[in-house]
């Protein structure tokens, strides 16, 4: 398992990808897997709902990225998180 120091250090290199090439889907996604991993769920979630809306609908990344949003959603501690429109 890795340690904290690099979740940390693929959250800044996931962030810079972000920086140089914000209209791709996957720096998002794996910044939320990152955040994840280092127990960040609130914001996992938020990246996961980024990379959703920039997969392509109905495919395996969109889909992938949808049901971990809707994990991490689903939990206490993003309760209060605001819910996607198809939440309901």
């Amino acid at each position: 398992m890795l340690g904290e120091a690099h979740y940390r250090r693929a959250e800044k290199a996931f962030r810079k990808c972000i920086q140089l090439e914000p209209g791709r889907p996957w720096p998002y996604f794996n910044l939320a897997l990152a955040l994840d991993r280092s127990g960040d769920d609130v914001q996992a979630a938020r990246m996961y709902l980024k990379a959703k809306e920039l997969y392509p609908p109905g495919s395996k990344d969109w889909a992938d990225a949808t049901a971990a949003a809707f994990d991490l959603l689903k939990t206490t501690i993003c309760a209060e998180e605001p819910k996607p429109d198809w939440w309901n």
